[in-house]
């Protein structure tokens, strides 16, 4: 170092320090320490440093990205790989943009009927390979070319589907809720590959927001939580949208600040046991029923078939007036030699026109759903159309029926509905817990075909409902559920006492009892499949007729009295008289009226099975069998009569007949067989009410009020009967369903939504 002395007075004390510095180190610059101890310590400290810069670099280059966090695996799942990030030189950071589903009903029915196919293909293949006699054969050589390459795409996309409906692990939540709703569905990644997506970009979406939304359909969504097994959607007044409730969870609509109104799904008990995840069919007949649409292939295929086959394969009770379906169930019988009482089912003139605007046809001849609806948009709320059902039955309508199953014990004796039957007298449970409802929707799973049956036989019994499989192997064999047939009557007689009686029941005795309705449905459609086509399709063709006959006939009465020329009594008054002393509580009190005009115009037409039109004069008539040239002038007399009856009563035939309303006269006279052959179907039903009014009025004066219905039944009648019973269980079933009508015509259904 320098001395004060080397440096000259009046010199700068810097310049002369820097100077001595440099004196000092004056060629010693290429000698290190090359100590191995401090070499040692030094290096490696070096070298962490730089990965503790590196990785801080990377950080601060990773954390830019505000959104990729919202659209990896843990935020959307398997959805994630649709997710691409890219470098953005602009802003300096990555942009992560994600894809996620959008929920629909039309996006997932498509994608469930694409899994569906594919699983049956799965299934045939297995089938055929294990029904290949040698496996060790050389392979066909007859496969062509083209064979070949669709067989090698089928594995591709079999490969990018992958496994088949794989639930995700409950211990592995994600973010992202709606992932938690399709999983409560049982849908994955691997089922949902069609179903279009929503690009968004994940770094601008609002900072409380944990993952990428998907986007719903509010319709899907309610559809889709009652497959789960929601039962309540109670719908807020100031918004219209619904809060949904299940066993477990619960879904819901809320405000947000940035994305307007958003869903949330939230299951908020992981402890309890969730019931089987609805299936491909549970989900498809779910989507049907919320917008009012059943299929109608319950009778056999045969009817159906034809060139407007699709038209009736699928019903839509909101938009379809049934004409097509009722013309099919005729046309099928057209010219076709079977037993008939009434023939009904040859007056194809007469379904043609038909149109049902009470919403018969549908509790007739739909299938029976897979699970218990729980939403439906129209409730079969018209008593009349199951009263007008039960003036058909000396059954249903005796008041012995009434007295004896209104309240049903241990003692009850069995109903006689057909002659082959069991009456099963369960108890009726208190208390249903979880574990019951499980066991009975996996039994209800094996009978519609939702679950394969066990290959050994049950042990025990379903204990409180006390239900064994034997009950439903014997087709010929018709099992009736005591405490079903008790609301099945009380339904019937007054709709305002079931829904008081179903009101006061706990959720889980209600969901219980439906089931049960449901599966006493199944017991009369595997009775009704039983027996011979021709019988069933021709008792449901009278039965139907007749009965769109007498509600069309009630309406006109209601609607246009001034139409009925009769209304002065000038006919017969055997039905006024008999409302005087027919009992308060008979099922046809309040009908009265309309049983006597009835009567009184089939009277005016009571000749008309011995005239026909003629060919020559269309709108004329002439003796049957004769000649117009050669008629007696009683005859003569008869005829202008008769063609004066059909202008005069031209309202009423238009009601009864449906035919076009410019053309009513014209096509009633053409088709004046027809006419005939309607009104003497609908005169035997008057006949079967009469004589069970009179029957009621003996027993309500007698000792013995609960005298059951003789069981001196004709084939066609026990079917007749079935038929009834199973009208009145589908409305049961249909009427206890939650009603999403308001939803729909709200304009909210159709809506959608971000789900976070």
């Amino acid at each position: 170092m320098a001395s004060g002395s080397n440096c000259p007075e009046g010199a700068n004390s810097t310049d002369c320090l820097l100077r001595a510095l440099l004196q000092s180190t004056n060629g010693h610059f290429g000698e290190y320490n090359w100590d191995p101890i401090a070499f040692g310590f030094t290096v490696p400290v070096g070298i962490i440093a730089a990965l503790f810069a590196a990785f801080t670099i990377y950080q601060a280059v990773t954390t830019t990205s505000r959104g990729s966090r919202k659209c990896n695996w843990r935020a959307i799942g398997d959805w994630s790989c649709q997710t691409t990030k890219r470098w953005d030189w602009h802003d300096l950071c990555r942009i992560s943009t994600a894809q996620t589903p959008i929920l629909t009903t039309a996006n997932i029915q498509r994608a469930l009927k694409l899994e569906s196919i594919l699983y049956r293909s799965d299934q045939d293949e297995e089938s055929n390979q294990d029904d290949e006699p040698n496996q060790n054969a050389e392979p066909n050589q007859n496969i062509t070319f083209i064979q070949k390459i669709s067989a090698f795409w089928k594995d591709i996309y079999r490969a990018l589907r992958g496994p088949p409906r794989q639930k995700s692990q409950g211990d592995n939540p994600s973010a992202a809720s709606w992932l938690g709703f399709l999983d409560e569905l049982n849908l994955v990644y691997s089922d949902m590959r069609v179903v279009p997506l929503k690009v968004k970009i994940a770094d601008y979406l609002p900072d409380d927001l944990l993952a990428v939304p998907a986007y719903g359909e509010v319709g899907f969504i309610v559809a889709a939580a009652a497959a789960a097994g929601a039962y309540s959607w109670k719908v807020d007044e100031r918004s219209g949208y619904p809060t949904i409730l299940g066993r477990s969870f619960q879904f819901e609509f809320r405000s947000h600040q940035t994305l307007g109104t958003i869903g949330s799904f939230i299951k908020y008990d992981y402890r309890l046991e969730s019931r089987r995840a609805p299936t491909v069919k549970q989900l498809e007949s779910a989507f049907l029923q919320s917008l009012g649409g059943l299929k109608v292939d319950w009778f056999p295929s045969e009817v159906f078939k034809g060139e407007q086959d699709n038209n009736h394969r699928l019903f839509d009770v909101l938009h379809d007036s049934a004409s097509n379906l009722i013309f099919s169930l005729s046309r099928h019988f057209y010219a076709r030699n079977h037993t008939c009482q009434t023939r009904l089912c040859m007056c194809w003139r007469l379904s043609y026109y038909r149109k049902d605007s009470y919403h018969l046809m549908w509790l007739l001849v739909a299938n029976a759903p897979p699970r218990p609806p729980v939403i439906f948009p129209l409730q079969p709320k018209n008593p009349d159309v199951f009263r007008f059902l039960a003036f058909h039955s000396r059954f249903w309508a005796s008041l012995g029926t009434k007295h004896s199953f209104s309240s049903v014990d241990s003692d009850t004796q069995a109903p006689i509905i057909v002659k082959n039957m069991s009456w099963l007298t369960l108890k009726s449970p208190k208390l249903i817990k979880d574990k019951d409802v499980f066991k009975v929707l996996e039994f209800l799973d094996e009978q519609t075909g939702e679950k394969e049956r066990a290959q050994s036989p049950r042990s025990g019994r379903f204990d409180p409902l006390e239900i064994f499989p034997e009950w439903f192997e014997n087709p010929l064999q018709l099992c009736n559920f005591s405490i079903v047939f008790e609301p099945t009557v009380k339904f019937l007689y007054s709709q305002d006492e079931f829904r008081a009686w179903f009101g006061s029941l706990q959720h889980l005795n209600r969901e219980y009892f439906r089931i049960l309705f449901l599966l006493q449905l199944i017991q009369v459609d595997l009775w009704l499949a039983s027996r011979g086509e021709d019988e069933i399709v021709c008792e449901a063709i009278s039965l139907s007729t007749t009965t769109l006959a007498l509600l069309d006939m009630s309406s006109a009465l209601s609607h246009k009295p001034s139409a009925f020329p009769m209304s002065q009594g000038t006919q017969s008054s055997r039905w006024r008289e008999l409302e005087t002393r027919c009992p308060e509580d008979d099922i046809a009190v309040g009908h009265f009226e309309t049983l006597q005009l009835l009567e009184d115009l089939i009277a005016e037409f009571k000749d008309l099975e011995f005239y026909e039109r003629d060919g020559f004069f269309p709108n004329s008539f002439k003796a049957k069998g004769g000649d117009h040239t050669h008629m007696t002038p009683t005859e003569e007399q008869n005829c202008r009569s008769l063609e004066h009856k059909f202008e005069t009563n031209a309202f009423l035939l238009s009601s009864l007949t449906h035919f076009p309303p410019h053309y009513r006269s014209l096509y009633a006279k053409h088709y004046s067989d027809q006419v005939d052959t309607l009104f003497r179907a609908l005169s035997n039903v008057l006949e079967t009410r009469y004589t069970s009014i009179e029957s009621n009025i003996v027993d309500s004066k007698g000792e013995d009020s609960k005298r059951r219905a003789p069981n001196d039944k004709s084939t066609g009648e026990e079917i007749r009967d079935a038929l009834i019973w199973r009208c009145i269980l589908m409305g049961m079933l249909f009427s206890t369903a939650l009603d999403n009508s308001d939803l729909l015509s709200s304009g909210v259904w159709e809506r959608v939504v971000p789900i976070i």
